[in-house]
């Protein structure tokens, strides 16, 4: 579980894939959300490719840091043999 700052978005799984949603969201107070859906997305990505880049490219970002401080979190949990 974790907290997400002011701005942050989640779900960005379902950009690319229309698998079921990895993970659940919950607030702690009141939150305005935009909501595009892998369709959509997708649209809006092949209507305007120098947008679609951008579009692609931020989110892919976002997944990458996540990842990387997961990987980071990780390391610190390991026990040395």
């Amino acid at each position: 579980m974790s907290r997400l700052p002011t701005g942050t978005c989640f779900g960005e799984f379902t950009l690319f894939d229309s698998g079921p949603a990895s993970a659940s969201v919950a607030t702690v107070g009141e939150v305005r959300i935009f909501e595009i859906r892998h369709a959509a997305f997708d649209a809006l990505a092949r209507e305007n490719l120098s947008l679609g880049i951008v579009v692609y490219r931020n989110p892919l970002k976002l997944m990458v840091e996540r990842l990387r401080a997961g990987n980071c979190e990780y390391e610190l949990l390991q026990v040395p043999w």
